[in-house]
């Protein structure tokens, strides 16, 4: 019965200016109509929520596993890699808007780039500090596109090891049970 007063109520709350507390770790990006208007660090602001948009972004450094991935390098060796790599964003206007997802696309370039590297590099010569250079350079340059800014790159674990792929679509058996056909 009084869903309209309760409607109105709301709309006109929408009207008024709202706070936004950017925590030291933080930044923002203010939209006004659609378009970029300021870049806000930390601090307190007033924004009107009918005209602006407020993108938050979290500009501390991060540190993402890149997982373990296994390779074949060019002189034909099987090895597994686990790896890390540690960024920051330097400008959250491009993290928020030259990229859908800066800490995912960084994620899978990164996977990438260590795919590219590895699979040129020679394991007899081992010469694992240009590997991670090379990989970290190229990473970098792109990262720098959307605003992030690559400080480091490593490995958490590099071993030779036999590589086995079984291609299947039978169901993986765990090796603790015994079989039925025994």
């Amino acid at each position: 019965m009084f869903d309209w007063l309760r409607d109105l109520i709301h709309f006109l709350i929408s009207l008024c200016p709202r706070l936004m507390i950017i925590a030291p770790h933080e930044a923002a990006v203010l939209l006004s109509l659609g378009t970029i208007k300021k870049d806000w660090g930390s601090g307190w602001y007033i924004w009107w929520p009918i005209i602006h948009d407020v993108y938050k972004i979290d500009i501390m450094p991060q540190i993402v596993e890149l997982g373990e991935q296994s390779f074949t390098t060019k002189d034909g060796k099987s090895i597994v890699v686990q790896s890390a790599i540690e960024f920051e964003i330097f400008d959250q206007r491009r993290a928020i808007f030259n990229v859908n997802n800066y800490s995912e696309t960084l994620y899978t370039y990164a996977r990438s780039a260590l795919f590219d590297e590895i699979s040129n590099f020679n394991w007899e010569e081992s010469n694992i500090e240009g590997l991670l250079n090379r990989v970290k350079i190229k990473v970098a340059r792109k990262a720098r596109k959307w605003g992030v800014k690559v400080t480091n790159i490593w490995f958490t674990t590099v071993a030779e090891h036999r590589l086995f792929r079984i291609m299947s679509d039978a169901p993986v058996v765990n090796s603790n049970i015994i079989s039925e056909f025994e």
